[in-house]
């Protein structure tokens, strides 16, 4: 379809503030190679319509720990001032990635188009709640995640930005990554390690 609709879910914890620019590289890389691919592979076609939305995560412990921008058309400029001005901080090393990616699907499953072509990318350092064992206190589990994704059809990536992948947390983040990547048809997500 031409209608695409990509959904950003990102890390806003302090533990990410080394990779504020590779987080802000890293949309800006998404949103041209949207365009270009439709360019290149669909030269004389319709001009594909692609919105994006951002939503950010941190600790539960933090008093703002999910924000969001909607999908919506021209939104770029919004949602590029929100990355280059946000302020990385705070967190306890426990951050909630599944209640960001499923807020973030949950939100914008009703800004969807029909049969437009969805994809969700994950940017962040460490799996859910760091290394703690502890349930998610929404109730949230990485099932409920591959369940939302296949829902509402939507392909899935996770750009991993940890630089130290012996540290737990970090292993964390790529194994559910992987989790969540299995449980999709072949060629509808993939694994990038920033390093």
């Amino acid at each position: 379809p031409n209608q695409v609709d990509i959904f950003f879910v990102f890390d806003g914890t302090g533990s990410m503030e080394d990779f504020k620019e590779a987080i802000i590289a890293a949309v800006r890389e998404v949103q041209s190679a949207a365009t270009e691919y439709w360019q290149e592979n669909y030269p004389g076609e319709r001009k594909a319509s692609i919105r994006y939305s951002i939503a950010m995560y941190k600790d539960y412990t933090e008093t703002e720990y999910y924000k969001r921008i909607p999908l919506e058309d021209g939104n770029i400029d919004k949602i590029n001032l929100l990355l280059e001005t946000h302020n990385y901080a705070g967190g306890l090393d426990e951050p909630a990635v599944f209640n960001g990616i499923i807020s973030a699907i949950k939100d914008g499953s009703i800004e969807m188009r029909d049969a437009s072509f969805r994809a969700v990318v994950l940017i962040g350092d460490m799996g859910n709640l760091g290394t703690s064992n502890e349930p998610d206190p929404n109730g949230h589990t990485i099932e409920d995640i591959m369940g939302m994704l296949k829902t509402n059809n939507c392909d899935f990536y996770a750009i991993h930005t940890a630089s130290d992948s012996e540290l737990e947390s970090h292993a964390k983040f790529e194994r559910e990554a992987k989790t969540i990547m299995d449980a999709l048809p072949q060629g509808y997500s993939d694994y990038i390690p920033l390093t």
